[in-house]
């Protein structure tokens, strides 16, 4: 049982740092797409769909 939780513990440490990741590239990536939107709202309603 010991080692079962252990192995289980480092899958959910390591799946947390990757979720952590994702959360931080994907609120950079939404970030930079505001920016965008921002800058280029002269363009219309293509760069928001995006």
């Amino acid at each position: 049982m010991g080692e079962r939780i252990a192995i289980g513990l480092i899958i959910l440490g390591v799946s947390l740092c990757e979720i952590i990741d994702m959360a931080l590239l994907w609120g950079s990536r939404l970030m930079g797409k505001q920016a965008a939107v921002r800058k280029k709202t002269a363009q219309g309603d293509r760069w928001k769909l995006r």
